[in-house]
């Protein structure tokens, strides 16, 4: 439905998708045998569904808060200025006061939830410095939009642990300036035992698009990872780190990696400083 005002009882025999439309009325009575999808418009009833149908919301503008379920990973209601609500990621759904803790103190992360709401919070200014979060299962992020944690003006500067888990088919949108697991890390910044595999970090080859592996724009020290069949491209791009002004690398793998066609390396892109590495494989 585009460009159209919808009243009342809407009945679908397959798919249906809401786009830049107004619905009014009860909206728990559009019925469908296959999927709603709503990517747009304004809608003004609760959100349910009836029939064999399910709902799909990458976007749309809504009187009532909606079951995050029908979001993408890591997305939920977030409610904004006008009092409506919208899908989005929301910082505080993950925060050091609220997340899981594991006996030693480290926070958890146990599912692609969990990673996407983490990265939030970093990049909402909390750089976790001087303390550990540790990944606690494989994640796959096949078919959703990956966002990477830290930017430049909210960097990452804690420990992450792997925990020798694998992240794979993460995939970066293209309006990003920043593509990889981290976007920007500092100096104080740990990474370490983790696998990154069959993951898509490329962006427009153009001036300032950073693109890694693990981190894109990278200070502190990477320590025992892999990138494993990971794509990366930008003005600097590196299947480990995009780039750096100094950083330490140590027991990195890289296989089947495409690391681009600018300022592009095997392991690190372009390193402006001193850069520390040893015991690595490509």
């Amino acid at each position: 439905l585009a460009g159209r005002t919808v009243t009342g009882k809407f009945t679908a025999a397959g798919e249906l998708t809401i786009m830049d439309s107004k619905t009014e009325g009860s909206v728990k009575d559009i019925e469908s045998s296959g999927t709603v999808a709503i990517t747009g418009g304004r809608i003004d009833g609760t959100l349910t569904v009836s029939g064999n149908g399910s709902f799909v919301i990458p976007g749309g503008l809504f009187a009532n808060a909606f079951d995050e379920k029908w979001c993408a990973v890591g997305y939920s209601a977030v409610k904004g200025s006008d009092d409506r609500y919208t899908p989005g990621i929301d910082s505080g759904k993950w925060a050091e006061d609220s997340a899981k803790k594991a006996g030693d103190g480290a926070y958890l992360i146990e599912n692609e939830t969990d990673m996407i709401r983490f990265a939030a919070y970093v990049n909402a200014g909390n750089a976790i410095e001087g303390k550990t979060v540790r990944l606690t299962a494989e994640l796959d992020f096949s078919g959703c939009d990956y966002l990477p944690a830290g930017t430049s003006t909210a960097l990452f500067n804690g420990t992450f642990d792997g925990g020798n888990h694998t992240i794979s088919n993460a995939v970066v949108s293209q309006d990003k300036s920043y593509a990889g697991i981290f976007g920007v890390t500092g100096a104080q910044a740990e990474i370490k035992n983790l696998r990154v595999k069959d993951s898509d970090f490329a962006l427009p080859v153009g001036q300032y698009t950073y693109a890694g592996g693990i981190v894109a724009d990278a200070l502190g020290s990477v320590t025992n990872c892999t990138a494993e069949n990971v794509k990366t491209d930008g003005w600097f791009s590196g299947a480990i780190a995009g780039h750096t002004y100094g950083m330490t690398i140590t027991q990195v793998t890289v296989t089947g990696c495409d690391a681009g066609s600018a300022k592009a390396g095997g392991v690190v892109g372009y390193a402006k400083r001193l850069m520390h590495g040893k015991k690595s494989t490509i």
